[in-house]
């Protein structure tokens, strides 16, 4: 008998501090019913990113740069030949048809089972990305009993969650929801005010609350909230602002959700001379 699949019932959480395991990051595909089905009988769990790079010769520049224009992810896997396993089954009908075109696409979906989020009916929702993938089949190994597939990304990733609604015992067919449908609740600054001399960086880090909800924000940079960019910079940096002194004074920074305007946040930023100073002190004879 095969061990008892891991969070077969969405309804494990991954203590803090747990190592990496190929259980823990889940594959699914759409099957013929359009529900997803999880890939179980499979050895291995490895993911190429395949970064797409673009050298620049900048001309104020001795070294070229590199620039990471996209990524393009590419899977392959080992799939058990064991007649009426419905995983196997699945897939030899790309080995008995051999598909071309459009007829090799199938909806996937990669799902983190170490964010969780409580779900329902007691269970969880996870972070997942969903993207259209090209299935292409390398090899049939009679010999060992295994299915070689490839499976390509042939369209954008998609960011959300893998929810637990409607999911039990008998229906263990996660549905996939996207960011776009997941409303913003919070957005959580690491700091509502910083200090900093002229020249110096405060890095202030931006969250999103639920999980899943879109996480794409900016810095506001006109009208009455823009900043004041002679005291100070900001610039996006991942997840975080990064803000530069360049003159003593006072002002303030609005970082503004992507997708939400109502949700944004305010760092007021204050600028002092380099090496101290007081930037609201009034100006003496030598200024």
């Amino acid at each position: 008998m095969p061990s008892e699949i891991f969070n077969r019932l969405f309804d494990s959480q991954i203590p803090e501090g747990t190592e990496g395991n190929p259980a823990h990051y889940g594959l699914f595909v759409k099957n013929r019913t359009g529900l997803y089905m999880r890939l179980t009988q499979s050895e291995g769990n490895e993911i190429a990113y395949n970064p797409e790079t673009q050298t620049r010769h900048l001309i104020g520049f001795e070294a070229p740069s590199d620039t990471i224009r996209q990524y393009q992810l590419n899977l392959s896997k080992n799939m058990l030949i064991r007649k009426g396993d419905p995983e196997y089954e699945f897939f030899n009908r790309y080995a008995e048809r051999r598909p071309t075109g459009t007829n090799t696409h199938l909806q996937m979906m990669l799902v983190d089972f170490r964010k969780e989020t409580a779900g329902t009916g007691g269970r969880f929702d996870y972070l997942a990305f969903e993207f259209t993938a090209t299935v292409t089949i390398n090899t049939a190994n009679h010999t060992d009993g295994i299915l070689d597939i490839g499976f390509g990304q042939a369209s954008d990733l998609a960011r959300g969650i893998a929810s637990s609604a409607g999911f039990d015992e008998a229906r263990q067919h996660p549905a996939f929801v996207p960011s776009a449908k997941i409303p913003i609740e919070r957005m959580a600054l690491s700091g509502e005010a910083v200090t900093l001399e002229q020249g110096g960086e405060a890095w202030i880090t931006v969250d999103f609350e639920p999980l899943g909800a879109p996480d794409g924000f900016e810095i506001v940079r006109s009208g009455a909230d823009a900043h004041d960019g002679e005291i100070c910079g900001a610039r996006l940096q991942l997840d975080s602002v990064v803000i530069t002194g360049l003159a003593p004074g006072i002002t303030a920074v609005k970082i503004r959700s992507s997708a939400d305007s109502s949700k944004y946040g305010l760092v007021e930023v204050t600028v002092i001379e380099a090496g101290g100073g007081d930037p609201g002190a009034p100006p003496t004879d030598e200024d």
